[in-house]
């Protein structure tokens, strides 16, 4: 039986996900979920981890690696950012080391920043750790000897961030609010007050005709007044009420997808991320005529696992 070598921490602003790891990447074990960063104190980030993890620690603790909004100013301690173009190598080489006390050996992954003179300043905290394990499971397929090649990565959710990757380098990245924007138009803007409380429920023909039309040509600005029609299209009964949200949600996709691809002509999309969420990317991608494809799961636990290879943190404990 294959012995734990690592203890891989997904630690965002709503979620803890804990992974046993061998050191050839089996995954062994999974803890139960536990708070993400929101709710904790300063002081309650050591007890909660070793809380989720004691039975795994109680013979011999193997190294800890974390990533996500842990290493945020609001998490355990702030990381500083690597700067793009980043790899598992160098992120490996810039791992943060916590004072843990009796849990041994407890790593941050530094997230990236990219700070150019011609555009504000970008950052992501975790979706390095993905793409770097999304790279690992799909390099079978992947053709990334050439660096003419284009690969794009999109990791939607509350702010979607989009990478470019040139071989195994995250060379440049965006972000967009989709999933905050769709959020507050829904609960907080006219536009919800058609809509049932229940948001959930997908219509696949509303979300798709709201990606025609959020990807649409048009001027800076036009999406704002695109926006209104998820109103009208209620208020004249051509969409019903509980399809609103799915049209809304295709508008605000199709514009990102618009935005995010332009002028670039990719080889390329791999989608990481949930499988609703991707799905629904993944439909709209391919009504565009773009080419996309969803990453296998466990892309941060593999992400975990190269990083701390590179590292040299895999020793399995007898």
């Amino acid at each position: 039986m294959s012995k734990p070598a690592l203890i891989s921490v997904d630690w965002g602003t709503t979620s803890l996900r804990c992974t046993l790891v061998a050191a050839d990447g089996t995954i062994l074990d999974r803890s139960a979920r536990g708070p993400g960063i929101n709710p904790l104190p300063p002081d309650g980030f050591a007890t909660t981890l070793a809380t989720a993890i004691a039975s795994w620690q109680a013979t011999a603790p193997v190294p800890i690696l974390m990533s996500g909004m842990i290493g945020s100013r609001q998490g355990w301690a702030e990381v500083p950012y690597l700067p793009c173009p980043a790899d598992a190598a160098s992120v490996s080489a810039h791992l943060h080391r916590l004072d843990a006390g009796d849990m041994g050996d407890v790593f941050i992954v530094p997230g990236l920043a990219l700070t150019e003179d011609d555009r504000p300043p970008e950052v992501m905290r975790g979706e390095e750790t993905q793409i770097i394990g999304a790279l690992a499971l799909s390099s079978a397929t992947a053709s990334r000897t050439n660096p003419a090649v284009t690969e794009l990565f999109v990791l939607p959710g509350t702010h979607s961030k989009w990478a470019t990757v040139t071989g195994d380098r995250i060379t440049s990245f965006s972000t967009y609010m989709t999933g905050d924007v769709f959020a507050a138009l829904c609960h907080h803007t006219i536009l919800g007050r058609l809509m049932p409380d229940d948001v959930a429920t997908h219509d696949p023909a509303a979300f798709a005709q709201g990606v025609r039309a959020g990807a649409a040509d048009g001027p800076p600005g036009a999406l704002l007044n695109r926006l209104f029609a998820t109103r009208t299209l209620g208020l004249f009964e051509r969409l019903p009420a509980n399809s609103l949200a799915s049209y809304l949600s295709g508008l605000l996709i199709g514009a990102e997808l618009a935005a995010a691809t332009s002028p670039l002509t990719p080889e390329a999309i791999t989608i990481i991320g949930d499988a609703e969420l991707s799905n629904r990317y993944r439909s709209a991608a391919n009504q565009l005529g773009l080419p996309a494809t969803i990453a296998p799961t466990e892309c941060v636990v593999r992400g975990h696992w190269l990083i701390a290879r590179s590292a040299g943190l895999l020793k399995a404990k007898s």
